[in-house]
């Protein structure tokens, strides 16, 4: 451009006031301002400018110094902040993003639609499932580990990463991160993630272009390995945009040793993250040589590269007019000095040379304190990059970027800077620095992200609108955020360019709704509450705030406006009201019936429904009854008529039972033709298609169901349920009080005994009408007169002191008194009184035990009859005893005298005797030895019991062996077999315990079968209190009917010549149990064998 007019270069701008500022320059007065201009390529650019008068001989005016200021990018960031500021300064919830939350191990917990849309899975396919699902697999572990930190406590920043969809696809996403945690110590991480993929393919390179004035970019992606560059780059190196690319190729247009100094500069970026800025030789495809300039900066999250991007600009003119640029200090020292911008000149190892006046002015100090300083005292050592800054300036001899520097006073702020290393006329290395105060820029930065913070974390619904029309077709809807869609249903896309109408419905208020478009109008804030409708038709509660936004000049351009689902709320209210009358209704004097026909009125002004009723389970839990009805128009009226005999069913039964059976909520459609809805032909003669029911349930058990009947086929259930399910527990417990009232009213009128409440003045406040019969008196009577005058005169005084001890707080009392009926007759009653505090009343019940005291007279009597007797009973059994064991001892010697005299004649007068003789001999010794046996074990018996001895601990299995060594030539000689498992330790008297299992095996060997040999097994069984004990043999066996007579004394089953024995030794092992406290007792099958059991305390 050189040798070009200044005008010119600017000759599309369109501004008087720059003309006017050259114009004025000239005659030595300075002039700045903000001018837009067009580039060659028609995009509008604006520039900050100042015109500085360089004076010459005799103080006129040489040149002029023109300073311009690239400002495109803060007026937009002006243009954007100021719209963001008026549509989002009340903004309370998140824009629509994608968002997750997963729980301490990383395990999906929830999705919403928009990260589904994002990873092109559904819902169910996430949940349950770990994150790293969606995430590549050479970044899993590392996501995985940060996930973990977070979830400990450590931050996590913000950041881009790339991500695989279902379908395989690798996409770009910003990700950020809450952690939420709740009083239990639980904690879960949201993550809200966008998909920036098509913006991020080329805002990377646009943004580094812009800010490198419009040259081209290139981005290479680590993971895909995809080159990728601007249109620019591609007419730079004068090839079709139409070419494949890969960094190979690119490397390519770069030979010799400038290939070899780019080749090492971007391996360096991919493994160290470094950023570069090289001059190079290229030749383009038409073998043309060029001066380029290639830059990069790598893009690495957690110490890791993973995409790399940066410019390429064609510098061949630039190096050819390098010389232009390098022109004397004495001509640009006015424009140094006059500049806007902070310029300074500084050595490489930070001492500040030099500082224009912006400079000095933007920091405060004069050019002799910057050179005290230096840049250490200047720039905040904490400023991000900053060494890595330093490192590029001094590796490629120029840097740009931000800092944080420090005012005299101490304040920080930031600023844009520009810096190049260049030799001086003495060969020496300098730097010049330019810097930009954005310190308002980043104030107003950091405005918009707290407010999109604030738009990105809220949980009310936010809805923006045109201004206008305010009358058909309305203002249209230009954005909603995410809690909008989550709250109504609709999609973004459904609902931008419709009108807010599409919410409203049949029982939208429209009386509200007429005044909210009123106060529209006059571009007043206002509020409204209404019922709206979700895109599925259910019903809802909203409150709306709608607030006008005006733009700079004051004119409204938006409505903005917040909402919040009230339906809890609401539901709330109508919960409370609804509960309230119920409970007035349910305590009024009304029967149950009637008072359950009150509260089906009471779902009438808050439930869409044509006909509701309630059927009760009876008291015996066998059927459910109809007991209450309402009809919400005549139709309904004329089901009830057509249906009036099906108000009985059993469990399981038509909906009513089957409700019943199940506990839960049951919802039938289509109901005119399901055959398990028993009054299916009325629904489908009056058109009815949907049955709803609920349980109602008291400890657990349904008490009743309530049932609500509707016309229409598709029922938002939800409204339903909202408002029903909450007042069932309170219902059913209503039901079940007043079924006990008046169980408790039927009790008390048709009982047999007295139900009487007394109080404290003496008087009967209500007696049942069994009181007045058992008394002789009337109701009235009993009422009227005080108490004492009923009771007889020798019971006052007790019953007076059990009253005064039930006041006290001694509890129930039970007595018993004496009162007098009308008749002059004395009663006897048993009574319990009850007291309560609370109301200061006695209860009592009372029951007539006149017959009873006379029948206990009489047992009494009886009684003492008997006790009489058995003393003499027990007298004469102790003198039987005495007298059997005085006989048994004293017979045994005459006995033994007739044996042995009789075996002595035999002896002698052997010869003499005949055979005869000899026979009957042989019959008195033998019957005399019998009868010595039978003596002996009558002396046996009867010493059971009377000898006292102690008892002590000793092992039963121990006694078993004792008598089986008795036995041992018995069991030899018939090859038997005695067997027992674990036997217990008992305590009873050793020797009768070793008797009776010595006698219990003998009789088992005794009665052994002649086929087999004998087998004995002895086992114990432990019960509660006793040890059970078991014998059980494989002998000849007991006919059942001989169970019990074989226990009494001297009874035998079998003749003396086919089994030996007196037939006393089981009444003896029968009297040793008894003294032990136990039972004996047999079961037996004849030719099989005997069980015998006998029970002993343990």
């Amino acid at each position: 451009m050189s040798g070009k007019s200044f005008f010119d270069v600017t000759s599309n701008v369109k501004s008087t006031k720059l003309i006017y500022d050259v114009r004025t320059a000239f005659s030595g007065d300075e002039g700045s301002g903000e001018i837009e201009i067009a580039d060659i390529k028609g995009n509008n650019l604006w520039f900050q400018y100042h015109i500085t008068p360089v004076l010459g001989r005799h103080n006129k005016v040489q040149l002029l110094s023109i300073g311009m200021l690239d400002i495109t990018e803060a007026k937009n960031y002006a243009l954007k902040l100021n719209s963001a500021e008026r549509l989002l300064h009340s903004v309370f919830d998140s824009s629509t993003t994608g968002i997750c939350i997963t729980d301490t191990n990383g395990i999906f917990v929830d999705v919403n639609s928009e990260y589904c849309k994002i990873y092109g899975y559904s819902r169910e396919e996430l949940i349950g499932q770990p994150f790293t699902k969606v995430v590549p697999t050479e970044n899993q572990q590392l996501l995985q580990d940060l996930h973990d930190a977070f979830i400990s406590g450590n931050e996590e920043l913000d950041a881009e990463w790339t991500v695989q969809r279902k379908d395989g696809q690798f996409i770009d996403i910003y990700a950020s991160a809450m952690l939420l945690e709740y009083s239990d110590g639980s904690r879960f991480k949201v993550t809200s993630v966008r998909d920036i993929s098509e913006n991020k393919k080329y805002h990377n390179l646009l943004t580094e272009t812009q800010s490198k004035a419009h040259v081209g970019g290139w981005e290479f992606d680590v993971y895909t390995r995809e080159l990728t560059w601007t249109e620019e780059v591609y007419n730079i190196f004068e090839i079709s945009d139409s070419a494949k690319l890969s960094l190979d190729i690119m490397n390519e247009f770069f030979v010799d040793e400038a290939g070899l100094v780019l080749d090492q500069a971007i391996n360096n970026s991919l493994e160290k993250g470094s950023v570069f800025d090289l001059e190079l030789t290229a030749k383009t495809s038409a073998n043309r040589t060029i001066w380029t300039r290639i830059t990069c900066k790598p893009i690495v999250v957690h110490k890791k590269t993973i995409k790399l991007f940066g410019t390429i600009q064609d510098i061949t003119l630039k190096k050819f007019n390098q010389q232009l640029m390098n022109a004397s200090e004495q001509k640009y020292r006015a424009a140094f000095q006059n500049s806007m911008l902070g310029f300074f000149v500084t050595n490489p190892d930070g001492r500040i040379e030099d500082a224009n006046i912006a400079a000095c002015e933007m920091f405060g100090y004069t050019v002799e304190e910057f050179r005290e300083l230096g840049r250490g005292g200047i720039i905040d050592p904490n400023t991000p990059h900053l060494e890595q800054m330093l490192k590029e300036r001094l590796e490629t001899g120029k840097a740009s970027g931000e800092l944080i520097c420090i005012r005299k006073n101490g304040q920080r702020f930031h600023v844009e800077f520009t810096s190049a290393i260049y030799e001086n006329d003495e060969g020496e290395l300098n730097t010049t620095t330019i810097m930009h105060d954005i310190s308002n820029r980043k104030t107003r930065e950091h405005h918009l992200k707290l407010l999109e913070s604030v738009l990105t974390n809220t949980q009310d619904a936010v809805l923006i609108t045109e201004a206008e029309p305010l009358d058909e077709p309305g203002p249209r809807i230009i954005f909603v955020n995410e809690a909008f869609t989550k709250m109504t249903g609709y999609t973004s896309d459904e609902v931008l360019g419709k009108n807010p109408r599409i919410l409203q419905g049949p029982k939208t208020d429209q009386k509200l709704l007429r005044e909210f478009g009123e106060k529209l109008r006059r571009w007043e804030t206002c509020e409204l509450e209404t019922i709206n409708y979700k895109k599925n038709g259910e019903e809802f509660w909203i409150n709306i705030k709608a607030t006008p936004v005006a733009n700079e000049d004051g004119w409204y351009t938006h409505w903005f406006a917040i909402e919040r689902d009230v339906t809890e709320r609401k539901n709330r209210e109508i919960y409370r009201k609804l509960i309230n009358d119920i409970n007035q209704v349910m305590n009024s004097s009304f029967m149950l019936k009637d008072s359950l026909r009150g509260v089906l009125e009471l779902f009438k002004p808050v439930l869409d429904f044509d006909l509701c009723e309630i059927w009760t389970v009876n008291m015996d839990k066998k059927i459910i009854n109809m007991v209450a009805k309402y009809a919400n128009n005549p139709e309904g009226e004329r089901f009830y008529e057509m249906t009036k005999d099906n108000i009985v069913m059993k469990v399981g039964q038509g909906l009513p039972g089957t409700i019943w059976k199940k506990k839960e909520r049951i919802h039938w459609n289509k109901i005119g033709s399901r055959k398990l809805y028993l009054r299916n032909k009325a629904a489908s003669e009056i058109g009815l298609n949907t049955f709803l029911g609920y349980p109602l349930i008291h400890n657990n058990e349904v008490v009743a169901t309530l049932l609500f009947g509707l016309r229409e086929e598709h029922v938002h259930v939800e409204n339903f349920d909202a408002l029903i399910q909450p007042v069932c527990d309170q219902l059913s417990a209503e039901i079940r009080r007043k079924q006990l009232d008046e169980e408790i009213e039927m009790i008390f009128n048709f009982a047999p005994d007295i139900i009487c409440v007394a109080g404290m003045d003496g008087y009967y406040k209500k007696v049942n009408p069994a009181m007045s019969q058992i008394l002789g008196y009337s109701e009235s009577e009993l009422l009227t007169q005080p108490i004492k005058n009923f009771v007889h005169p020798d019971d006052i005084k007790i019953t007076g002191k059990e009253i005064k001890g039930i006041k006290k707080g001694e509890g129930k009392s039970f007595f018993e008194n004496r009162y007098i009926e009308k008749m002059a007759i004395q009663s006897g009653c048993h009574g319990q009184l009850q007291f309560s505090m609370k109301r200061g009343l006695i209860y009592s019940v009372a029951k007539n035990i006149t017959d009873k005291k006379e029948a206990d007279q009489r047992l009494n009597k009886l009684n003492d009859e008997l006790e009489s007797r058995a003393k003499a009973l027990a007298d004469s059994n102790a003198e039987l005893e005495q007298f059997a064991y005085v006989a048994s001892h004293d017979l045994q010697e005459p006995l033994r005298m007739i044996s042995s005299f009789l075996s002595q004649i035999e002896k002698k007068y052997n010869d003499k005797l005949d055979d005869k003789g000899r026979q009957y001999i042989h019959f008195a010794v033998d019957g005399a030895q019998r009868m010595r046996s039978i003596i002996l074990d009558l002396l046996e018996y009867s010493r059971v019991g009377r000898v006292e001895t102690e008892y002590s601990d000793f092992n039963l299995g121990e006694v078993v062996n004792e008598v089986i060594q008795l036995y041992k030539a018995q069991l030899s000689e018939t090859q038997g077999k005695i067997s027992y498992s674990k036997l217990p330790e008992i305590r009873a008297i050793r020797v009768p315990i070793r008797q009776l299992l010595q006698n219990l095996i003998g009789n088992a060997l005794k009665f052994r079968a002649k086929d087999r040999p004998p087998e004995i097994q002895i086992s114990a069984k432990e019960l509660k209190s006793f040890w059970e004990i078991k014998v059980k043999d494989n002998g000849i066996g007991i006919s059942p009917d001989y169970s019990d007579r074989v226990f009494i004394i001297f009874q035998r089953l079998h003749t003396k010549q086919e089994y030996e024995g007196s037939g006393m030794g089981l009444a003896i092992c029968k009297k040793i149990i008894e003294k032990h406290g136990g039972k004996i007792w047999v079961e037996s099958n004849p030719g099989k064998g005997s069980t015998f059991h006998f029970t002993i305390k343990k």
